[in-house]
């Protein structure tokens, strides 16, 4: 998971301004994910979280189904016109 964060972050090419800082951000949740000692309770605790946060990702997870990022933004999964 870490690697394929930083891969996107480092081949990311934003479409608007608004999206410059995403790289950076994917970067910030590589490193958080890789500096902890995660233990089967906190992996409990956070999905417990996500599933009061937003249901729809919980069950994607559970699923593992990545589909559900294309369904809420699927702006961002468009291709860039071209140039």
């Amino acid at each position: 998971m870490v690697n394929y964060l930083r891969a996107i972050a480092d081949d990311y090419k934003p479409r608007r301004a608004s999206e410059d800082d995403l790289p950076s951000r994917l970067n910030a949740l590589a490193e958080e994910i890789a500096s902890k000692d995660w233990q089967l309770e906190d992996i409990t605790v956070q999905k417990l979280l996500l599933g009061e946060h937003d249901p729809q990702y919980l069950e994607a997870l559970d699923a593992s189904d990545p589909t559900v990022f294309v369904h809420k933004f699927p702006h961002l999964f468009q291709s860039a016109p071209p140039r």
